[in-house]
């Protein structure tokens, strides 16, 4: 059955669990490509806290519900891919062109930002586990209270870039492939070893995204059956 949530108060009374371990819950999750796909391997999965189902994380008080959910569930591995805009690599040119719509960008991202890290740290004290992704470099990290988080001796990066995982243009028979450099953090290596691989190895020709946002935000919905 189909369960439609469009609030913070939604997800708390169909998500609520007794005792028992999710496999994952995501935070930014968009469609929740993740969690479907999680539950095809029959795993349990938790919310998806996004805006796309109504959940706005910049409101203090979402950002408490769902800090208190994973504190308070047993989440195995939380899946976050918070806003990037104004950390990405391109964030330097666009707050020299236009530094308003940055510093809005930018107040819509922080609290994101911080949320995610204040669940990373949740999950490492409760023994659990947590993998982001963010372009890379990201001044994402940071933010209050990642620099923590990543002095943690499990915390491990790794870097990759997207066209070695399978990352195309849409809407054309033969898309060329898009770089675009990227990084996972985990709370344990198993998280992001397979990525270790994923370094673009120059044998194929890349697209070109500069300035093409939008294209680029549809090539990177994930395509699967």
């Amino acid at each position: 059955q189909t369960v439609y949530l469009t609030s913070m108060i939604d997800f708390e009374n169909v998500h609520k669990t007794q005792n028992a371990t999710i496999n994952i819950a995501e935070v930014c999750g968009g469609a929740a490509r993740t969690s479907r796909r999680a539950a095809r391997q029959h795993m349990s999965t938790g919310p998806n806290f996004d805006i796309v189902v109504g959940i706005d994380l910049t409101m203090r008080e979402n950002q408490h519900r769902v800090l208190r959910y994973f504190c308070e569930e047993d989440v195995l591995v939380a899946v976050m891919a918070p806003v990037c805009t104004p950390y990405g690599p391109m964030s330097h040119l666009k707050w020299s062109i236009n530094p308003e719509a940055m510093e809005d960008q930018l107040r819509t991202a922080r609290p994101i930002a911080r949320l995610c890290g204040y669940i990373a740290g949740s999950q490492l004290a409760k023994g659990r586990h947590f993998i982001q992704e963010q372009p890379h470099p990201s001044s994402l990290y940071q933010e209050t209270p990642w620099p923590s988080v990543l002095r943690d001796d499990r915390v491990v990066q790794m870097r990759y870039d997207r066209c070695m995982c399978e990352l195309r243009e849409t809407g054309r028979s033969n898309g060329l492939a898009i770089k675009k450099p990227s990084s996972m953090a985990a709370s344990c290596m198993e998280l992001v070893w397979p990525f270790r691989n994923c370094k673009c190895d120059g044998r194929h020709e890349h697209a070109v995204m500069q300035g093409n946002r939008r294209q680029l935000s549809t090539s990177q919905l994930w395509a699967w059956n």
